[in-house]
Protein backbone atom coordinates (compact mmCIF):
# COMPACT_ATOMS: atom_id res chain seq x y z
CA UNK A 1 0.00 0.00 0.00
CA UNK A 2 1.56 3.55 -1.15
CA UNK A 3 2.02 5.33 1.87
CA UNK A 4 0.23 8.98 1.90
CA UNK A 5 1.84 12.06 0.85
CA UNK A 6 1.59 15.77 2.07
CA UNK A 7 1.07 18.51 -0.39
CA UNK A 8 2.61 21.02 2.04
CA UNK A 9 1.76 24.46 -0.10
CA UNK A 10 -2.09 23.25 -0.19
CA UNK A 11 -1.87 22.22 3.86
CA UNK A 12 -0.95 26.08 4.44
CA UNK A 13 -3.21 27.20 2.21
CA UNK A 14 -6.34 25.02 3.43
CA UNK A 15 -5.54 25.83 7.08
CA UNK A 16 -5.16 29.62 6.77
CA UNK A 17 -9.00 29.42 5.27
CA UNK A 18 -10.17 27.64 7.36
CA UNK A 19 -9.12 29.87 10.60
CA UNK A 20 -9.39 33.21 8.36
CA UNK A 21 -13.03 31.72 7.69
CA UNK A 22 -14.31 30.66 11.07
CA UNK A 23 -13.73 33.61 14.06
CA UNK A 24 -14.48 31.16 16.66
CA UNK A 25 -11.29 29.00 15.98
CA UNK A 26 -9.56 31.95 16.88
CA UNK A 27 -10.85 32.06 20.48
CA UNK A 28 -10.15 28.68 21.23
CA UNK A 29 -6.64 29.50 20.14
CA UNK A 30 -6.63 31.82 22.72
CA UNK A 31 -8.41 29.28 25.13
CA UNK A 32 -6.65 26.25 23.90
CA UNK A 33 -2.91 28.04 24.18
CA UNK A 34 -1.88 26.75 21.09
CA UNK A 35 1.56 27.60 19.82
CA UNK A 36 2.49 29.15 23.30
CA UNK A 37 3.59 28.67 26.42
CA UNK A 38 4.78 29.96 30.13
CA UNK A 39 2.94 31.53 32.79
CA UNK A 40 3.12 35.31 31.01
CA UNK A 41 3.92 36.50 34.85
CA UNK A 42 7.00 39.39 34.76
CA UNK A 43 8.72 39.54 38.00
CA UNK A 44 11.65 41.72 36.60
CA UNK A 45 10.78 44.54 38.02
CA UNK A 46 10.34 43.03 41.66
CA UNK A 47 13.43 40.77 41.50
CA UNK A 48 15.16 44.10 40.17
CA UNK A 49 13.88 45.69 43.51
CA UNK A 50 15.47 43.47 45.67
CA UNK A 51 18.91 43.36 44.23
CA UNK A 52 19.39 45.98 46.57
CA UNK A 53 18.38 44.50 49.76
CA UNK A 54 18.34 40.79 51.38
CA UNK A 55 15.77 38.45 50.60
CA UNK A 56 14.95 38.24 54.25
CA UNK A 57 14.49 41.48 54.65
CA UNK A 58 11.84 41.86 51.85
CA UNK A 59 10.43 38.70 53.55
CA UNK A 60 10.12 39.93 56.95
CA UNK A 61 8.21 43.06 55.67
CA UNK A 62 5.82 41.04 54.21
CA UNK A 63 5.28 39.22 57.31
CA UNK A 64 5.16 41.80 59.50
CA UNK A 65 2.14 43.51 56.53
CA UNK A 66 0.44 40.00 57.09
CA UNK A 67 0.69 40.58 60.69
CA UNK A 68 -0.58 44.16 61.08
CA UNK A 69 -3.75 42.77 58.39
CA UNK A 70 -4.23 40.06 60.77
CA UNK A 71 -4.55 41.91 63.38
CA UNK A 72 -0.92 40.22 65.26
CA UNK A 73 2.40 40.84 65.93
CA UNK A 74 5.17 40.15 63.64
CA UNK A 75 6.33 37.62 66.67
CA UNK A 76 2.94 35.63 66.80
CA UNK A 77 2.69 36.01 62.89
CA UNK A 78 6.13 33.82 62.69
CA UNK A 79 4.69 30.79 64.43
CA UNK A 80 2.37 30.44 61.54
CA UNK A 81 3.28 32.21 58.41
CA UNK A 82 5.66 29.51 57.15
CA UNK A 83 2.89 26.99 57.30
CA UNK A 84 -0.26 28.70 57.00
CA UNK A 85 -0.34 31.05 54.92
CA UNK A 86 1.98 29.81 52.38
CA UNK A 87 0.80 26.75 52.20
CA UNK A 88 -2.55 27.86 51.50
CA UNK A 89 -0.70 30.07 48.83
CA UNK A 90 0.58 27.54 46.87
CA UNK A 91 -2.73 25.35 47.03
CA UNK A 92 -4.79 28.00 45.76
CA UNK A 93 -2.29 28.67 42.72
CA UNK A 94 -1.82 25.05 42.74
CA UNK A 95 -5.92 24.70 41.64
CA UNK A 96 -5.68 27.75 39.63
CA UNK A 97 -2.96 25.80 37.46
CA UNK A 98 -5.04 22.70 37.53
CA UNK A 99 -8.41 24.78 36.36
CA UNK A 100 -6.36 26.95 33.56
CA UNK A 101 -5.10 23.17 32.31
CA UNK A 102 -8.31 21.77 32.57
CA UNK A 103 -9.55 24.91 30.19
CA UNK A 104 -7.06 24.78 28.34
CA UNK A 105 -7.09 20.44 27.17
CA UNK A 106 -11.17 21.40 26.67
CA UNK A 107 -10.11 23.69 23.91
CA UNK A 108 -7.49 21.69 22.27
CA UNK A 109 -9.16 19.20 21.84
CA UNK A 110 -12.27 21.13 20.44
CA UNK A 111 -10.28 22.92 18.21
CA UNK A 112 -8.99 19.38 17.11
CA UNK A 113 -12.49 18.32 16.64
CA UNK A 114 -13.75 21.53 14.92
CA UNK A 115 -11.22 21.67 12.39
CA UNK A 116 -11.63 17.46 11.37
CA UNK A 117 -15.21 18.21 10.77
CA UNK A 118 -15.18 21.45 8.94
CA UNK A 119 -12.76 19.61 6.70
CA UNK A 120 -15.48 16.95 6.11
CA UNK A 121 -18.57 19.98 5.83
CA UNK A 122 -19.59 20.13 9.23
CA UNK A 123 -19.49 23.41 10.28
CA UNK A 124 -19.52 24.26 14.13
CA UNK A 125 -19.65 26.98 17.00
CA UNK A 126 -18.07 27.64 19.66
CA UNK A 127 -20.68 25.99 21.75
CA UNK A 128 -20.18 22.89 19.86
CA UNK A 129 -16.26 22.79 20.36
CA UNK A 130 -16.80 23.16 23.56
CA UNK A 131 -18.76 20.19 23.65
CA UNK A 132 -16.58 18.44 21.97
CA UNK A 133 -13.64 18.69 23.87
CA UNK A 134 -15.78 17.85 27.06
CA UNK A 135 -16.03 14.75 25.31
CA UNK A 136 -11.71 14.03 25.75
CA UNK A 137 -10.75 16.00 28.57
CA UNK A 138 -9.57 13.56 30.69
CA UNK A 139 -7.72 11.77 29.03
CA UNK A 140 -6.15 14.60 27.60
CA UNK A 141 -5.51 16.44 30.81
CA UNK A 142 -3.63 13.44 32.07
CA UNK A 143 -1.56 12.71 28.86
CA UNK A 144 -0.61 16.66 29.83
CA UNK A 145 -0.01 15.48 33.55
CA UNK A 146 2.25 12.22 32.28
CA UNK A 147 4.41 15.04 29.58
CA UNK A 148 5.03 17.60 33.14
CA UNK A 149 5.99 14.69 35.01
CA UNK A 150 8.66 13.14 32.84
CA UNK A 151 9.92 16.54 31.94
CA UNK A 152 10.10 17.26 35.30
CA UNK A 153 11.64 14.00 35.86
CA UNK A 154 14.25 14.03 32.75
CA UNK A 155 15.04 17.56 34.59
CA UNK A 156 16.27 16.42 38.23
CA UNK A 157 19.51 14.97 36.94
CA UNK A 158 20.51 18.58 36.64
CA UNK A 159 19.48 19.48 40.28
CA UNK A 160 21.32 16.56 41.50
CA UNK A 161 24.49 17.25 39.88
CA UNK A 162 23.86 21.09 41.13
CA UNK A 163 24.33 19.66 44.59
CA UNK A 164 27.23 17.39 43.99
CA UNK A 165 29.15 20.21 42.22
CA UNK A 166 29.14 22.21 45.83
CA UNK A 167 30.92 18.63 47.70
CA UNK A 168 34.48 18.92 46.61
CA UNK A 169 36.73 20.08 43.07
CA UNK A 170 36.78 16.76 41.90
CA UNK A 171 32.67 16.89 42.24
CA UNK A 172 32.80 19.77 40.65
CA UNK A 173 34.31 18.76 37.34
CA UNK A 174 32.47 15.33 37.29
CA UNK A 175 29.10 17.73 37.73
CA UNK A 176 30.30 19.73 35.00
CA UNK A 177 30.92 17.56 32.47
CA UNK A 178 28.06 15.67 33.06
CA UNK A 179 26.09 18.52 33.80
CA UNK A 180 26.78 19.04 29.82
CA UNK A 181 26.34 15.79 28.66
CA UNK A 182 22.82 15.50 30.24
CA UNK A 183 21.88 19.14 28.76
CA UNK A 184 22.59 17.70 25.16
CA UNK A 185 20.67 14.61 25.79
CA UNK A 186 17.37 16.62 27.22
CA UNK A 187 17.78 19.24 24.54
CA UNK A 188 17.41 15.94 22.23
CA UNK A 189 14.54 14.76 24.50
CA UNK A 190 12.79 17.91 23.93
CA UNK A 191 12.93 17.77 20.53
CA UNK A 192 11.75 14.25 20.46
CA UNK A 193 8.94 15.49 22.12
CA UNK A 194 7.89 18.49 20.22
CA UNK A 195 8.23 16.40 17.02
CA UNK A 196 5.38 13.52 18.36
CA UNK A 197 3.47 15.27 20.84
CA UNK A 198 1.34 17.35 18.47
CA UNK A 199 0.52 13.91 16.72
CA UNK A 200 0.16 12.24 20.12
CA UNK A 201 -2.52 14.54 21.21
CA UNK A 202 -4.58 14.22 17.69
CA UNK A 203 -4.79 10.24 18.49
CA UNK A 204 -5.75 10.12 21.21
CA UNK A 205 -8.17 13.13 20.40
CA UNK A 206 -9.73 11.63 17.25
CA UNK A 207 -8.89 7.80 18.04
CA UNK A 208 -10.19 8.80 21.78
CA UNK A 209 -7.37 6.05 22.96
CA UNK A 210 -5.87 6.30 26.33
CA UNK A 211 -3.13 8.51 27.35
CA UNK A 212 -0.74 5.63 27.13
CA UNK A 213 -2.14 4.11 24.36
CA UNK A 214 -1.87 7.45 22.28
CA UNK A 215 1.48 7.66 23.61
CA UNK A 216 2.71 4.50 21.75
CA UNK A 217 0.88 5.08 18.51
CA UNK A 218 1.80 8.73 18.36
CA UNK A 219 5.72 6.98 18.42
CA UNK A 220 4.55 4.74 15.46
CA UNK A 221 3.35 7.29 13.96
CA UNK A 222 5.90 9.00 13.36
CA UNK A 223 8.10 6.33 12.96
CA UNK A 224 6.67 5.86 9.74
CA UNK A 225 5.74 9.26 8.58
CA UNK A 226 9.05 10.95 10.28
CA UNK A 227 10.12 12.75 7.04
CA UNK A 228 6.67 15.01 7.27
CA UNK A 229 6.98 15.17 10.71
CA UNK A 230 10.39 16.59 10.70
CA UNK A 231 8.98 19.06 7.68
CA UNK A 232 6.10 19.99 10.04
CA UNK A 233 7.94 21.18 12.47
CA UNK A 234 10.56 23.18 10.45
CA UNK A 235 7.48 24.50 8.98
CA UNK A 236 6.09 25.86 12.12
CA UNK A 237 9.13 27.02 13.25
CA UNK A 238 9.42 28.81 10.02
CA UNK A 239 6.33 30.44 10.40
CA UNK A 240 6.79 31.44 14.07
CA UNK A 241 10.02 33.41 13.31
CA UNK A 242 7.54 35.11 10.50
CA UNK A 243 5.14 35.35 13.56
CA UNK A 244 7.49 37.29 15.91
CA UNK A 245 8.86 39.17 13.53
CA UNK A 246 5.03 40.46 12.42
CA UNK A 247 4.42 41.24 16.01
CA UNK A 248 7.29 42.88 17.04
CA UNK A 249 6.84 44.91 13.55
CA UNK A 250 3.35 45.55 14.71
CA UNK A 251 3.93 46.53 18.63
CA UNK A 252 5.99 49.48 16.89
CA UNK A 253 3.65 50.24 14.48
CA UNK A 254 0.97 50.82 17.29
CA UNK A 255 3.29 52.59 19.94
CA UNK A 256 4.48 54.91 18.04
CA UNK A 257 1.22 56.98 17.50
CA UNK A 258 0.15 56.12 20.68
CA UNK A 259 3.31 57.93 22.24
CA UNK A 260 2.72 60.84 19.67
CA UNK A 261 -1.59 60.80 20.74
CA UNK A 262 0.24 60.83 24.62
CA UNK A 263 2.26 63.84 23.99
CA UNK A 264 -0.92 65.37 21.72
CA UNK A 265 -3.37 65.25 24.54
CA UNK A 266 -0.87 65.60 27.43
CA UNK A 267 -0.14 69.22 26.01
CA UNK A 268 -4.01 70.10 26.14
CA UNK A 269 -5.18 67.84 29.57
CA UNK A 270 -3.23 65.33 31.20
CA UNK A 271 -5.95 63.48 32.89
CA UNK A 272 -7.61 62.91 28.92
CA UNK A 273 -4.58 61.61 27.74
CA UNK A 274 -4.06 59.11 30.24
CA UNK A 275 -7.39 57.86 29.46
CA UNK A 276 -7.42 58.39 25.92
CA UNK A 277 -3.98 56.64 25.64
CA UNK A 278 -4.94 53.55 28.28
CA UNK A 279 -8.06 52.99 26.35
CA UNK A 280 -5.55 52.45 22.86
CA UNK A 281 -3.48 50.47 24.81
CA UNK A 282 -5.65 48.00 25.92
CA UNK A 283 -7.34 48.14 22.23
CA UNK A 284 -4.00 47.66 21.17
CA UNK A 285 -3.37 44.47 23.99
CA UNK A 286 -6.72 43.31 22.58
CA UNK A 287 -5.56 43.14 19.01
CA UNK A 288 -2.42 40.95 19.80
CA UNK A 289 -4.34 38.32 21.76
CA UNK A 290 -6.63 38.36 18.97
CA UNK A 291 -4.03 38.05 16.44
CA UNK A 292 -2.11 35.20 18.68
CA UNK A 293 -5.29 33.51 19.12
CA UNK A 294 -5.58 33.53 15.11
CA UNK A 295 -1.79 31.60 14.67
CA UNK A 296 -2.23 29.42 17.22
CA UNK A 297 -5.51 28.18 15.67
CA UNK A 298 -3.45 28.02 12.24
CA UNK A 299 -0.82 26.25 13.65
CA UNK A 300 -2.86 23.83 15.10
CA UNK A 301 -4.98 23.33 12.31
CA UNK A 302 -1.63 22.36 10.26
CA UNK A 303 -1.31 19.51 12.53
CA UNK A 304 -4.63 18.47 12.34
CA UNK A 305 -4.83 18.77 8.91
CA UNK A 306 -1.18 16.99 8.35
CA UNK A 307 -2.55 13.83 10.69
CA UNK A 308 -5.46 13.73 9.00
CA UNK A 309 -3.81 13.50 5.59
CA UNK A 310 -1.45 10.85 6.49
CA UNK A 311 -4.76 8.88 7.72
CA UNK A 312 -6.81 6.73 5.47
CA UNK A 313 -8.67 6.21 8.35
CA UNK A 314 -10.18 9.58 8.44
CA UNK A 315 -10.50 9.85 4.28
CA UNK A 316 -13.82 9.61 2.76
Amino acid sequence: MNNPTLNYGKLVRTSWDIVKKHPYLWILGILAGSGGGGTGYNFSDYSNKNMSGSKSTTFNSVKHWFGEVAGASTDKWQQYADTGIITTFVVIMLIVVILFMIIAVIFRGGLIRSVVNISKGIEGNFSKAWHLGLETWRPLFWLHIILLLVVMAAIMPIVVLIVLATISLTAKVIAIIGGVIWVILLLLFMLAIGLIFPFTERILVLEQLSPIESVTHGIDFFKKHWKEGLTIYALNIGLSCLYLIFIVLAILALAVPIVLIYFVFHTISAPVGVVIVSLLILAALILLVVVQGFFGAFTSTIYTGAYVALNTHFKS
